[in-house]
């Protein structure tokens, strides 16, 4: 019979990581546990030099495993959990050390585009009392609103899975290459927000 041990558990955000983040993670695993592995698009590598030997440059799971003390780091396609049996303050250190590792690649969404036409809105709910502006027209105003907020937020929730790259950022592609679906969007709720204006304004002004 063996007792089980307590456990120091924190749960990670959507990650994108690169071979900088894992060199410090298994640097400091190699530091901390007797041995580790790493099991990665169905692989168990035993250092991570091997990563330039697989088949793909990505994946989208990852999950690491540590000896005395054992330790887990567990990323997949929709989350990502860090565990370090013990249950003491030396392994609170570590679970907050991987964590931080880890939390360098965080993912950062954009939240601007969402609200441009939302904020765009609010005029016509103020004015729409006293314009006696149609009650169809801003039924179909709120209406349009939240179609393109629920569309937005369906985007966000499709981007929002973990990714890693198994090359240096600076192997990677340009700001624009990385940065265009969220360039795109800024540009797509600005004009939208600008053509609401303007429907709000001719409606208004009559």
């Amino acid at each position: 019979m063996e007792r089980i041990r307590d456990s120091v558990s924190k749960s990670l955000p959507p990650l994108r990581i690169y071979t900088e983040e894992l060199r410090e993670l298994t640097s400091f695993l190699s530091e901390t546990c007797e041995t580790f592995t790493i099991m990665t698009c169905g692989y168990r590598l035993e250092s991570i030099d091997e990563l330039s030997q697989l088949p793909k440059h990505l994946a989208h799971d990852l999950d690491i495993e540590g000896t005395n003390p054992r330790v887990r780091v567990r990323l997949t396609p929709v989350g990502g959990d860090i565990h370090v049996y013990g249950g003491d303050v030396q392994c609170e250190g570590i679970a907050a050390r991987i964590e931080n590792i880890l939390r360098a690649g965080r993912l950062r969404m954009p939240l601007l585009p969402g609200w441009v036409p939302v904020l765009s809105g609010l005029p016509l709910l103020v004015a729409a009392p006293s314009r006696h502006v149609p009650t169809i027209a801003l039924a179909g105003i709120v209406a349009f609103l939240i179609v393109v907020w629920t569309v937005y937020d369906g985007f966000l929730k499709l981007r929002r899975y973990n990714t890693i790259i198994f090359k240096a950022r600076q192997d990677c592609p340009s700001f624009w290459e990385r940065k265009n679906d969220e360039i795109i969007l800024l540009i797509v709720g600005a004009v939208v927000g600008s053509l609401i204006t303007l429907l709000i304004n001719a409606l208004v002004g009559k």
